[in-house]
């Protein structure tokens, strides 16, 4: 598989690397949701925000890869210029 990718041995370095964040990230995840209480909540907070965060990224790589989505989600930067 790495070399159907053709990437540079250290860019293939990185890329597995960063797969391997979230499993870092979860422990610490937990115990700052577990210490930190916002709006006196636990975690609902804390998953909100995750999920937002996750539907943006999810509109924004979907908006930048298919300009011919069949939804309306991507509002064309025309659009954004005729309204000034």
């Amino acid at each position: 598989m790495a070399h159907n990718l053709n990437f540079q041995p250290s860019v293939l370095q990185l890329v597995q690397n960063s797969g391997n964040l979230p499993m870092v990230a979860k422990p610490l995840y937990g115990i700052l949701s577990d210490a930190l209480y916002i709006g006196g909540a636990h975690r609902i907070p804390y998953v909100s925000i995750g999920g937002f965060i996750m539907g943006t990224t999810s509109i924004n790589s979907i908006c930048e890869r298919s300009s011919s989505y069949p939804y309306d989600l991507c509002p064309s930067q025309q659009s954004w210029s005729s309204d000034y």
